[in-house]
């Protein structure tokens, strides 16, 4: 197995991990929850820590493909546009025009996001950081940032429960409420880390 893979377990474990950890709190915490799974767990401390493993990676593959879900399908609507347009330091138009020029599949990309989208200028920004991604795959620091993105956005739902778990009150609704948007900002802004990188490369490469 390779480190990519191993990469890919990890970001699927920490999150189940921390879900088992608040579901358990939240048992306890909220619901007064006091039973017993001893007559179901196994004696030996081994299968314990294998079936603890083996539900912590169920859940994390569940919560990734929850979180992506939700997390791309907001980000892809305005957040990732609002925060490229923010900071990054391309015009919109340029990197429109380089990616045309350098992506022989840019155009279908970009077509098929202007008919999907709402907001030209997302669309454009869409079309544009996956173009500078697929001119820079397999490059080593793309790939972490990359990496280090999917674990962010895969750590939604235990971002969400957090609330639940530190304040028992009306306030920890709320702060689930903001955990959301917060986050798919915090994202975008990933997404912008690795769209700087991967446009940076693909210019170098042109030079």
């Amino acid at each position: 197995m390779g480190w990519k893979s191993v990469e890919l377990q990890i970001e699927a474990l920490i999150p189940g991990i921390l879900i088992l950890g608040e579901a358990h709190v939240l048992a306890i915490s909220w619901f007064t929850f006091r039973a017993t799974t001893a007559p179901l767990m196994p004696s030996s401390e081994f299968a314990k820590a294998a079936l603890f493993v083996a539900a912590a990676y169920s859940l994390g593959v569940v919560s990734s493909l929850v979180s992506r879900l939700v997390v791309d399908s907001i980000s892809e609507r305005a957040p990732r546009a609002l925060i490229f347009g923010a900071c990054a330091h391309h015009e919109l138009g340029q990197a429109t025009e380089d990616a045309r020029q350098n992506d022989a599949r840019f155009n279908q990309d970009y077509q098929r996001e202007i008919e999907q989208r709402l907001w030209s200028t997302a669309a454009k920004w869409n079309a544009v950081y996956r173009s500078a991604l697929r001119r820079t795959t397999r490059r080593d620091e793309v790939d972490r940032r990359r990496s280090q993105g999917r674990l962010l956005r895969n750590l939604l739902i235990p971002a969400i429960g957090a609330p639940l778990v530190f304040f028992r009150s009306p306030l920890s609704i709320l702060a689930v409420i903001a955990a959301v948007p917060a986050f798919v900002f915090l994202y975008a802004y990933a997404e912008y880390v690795n769209f700087a990188e991967a446009y940076d490369i693909s210019e170098a490469k042109r030079k």
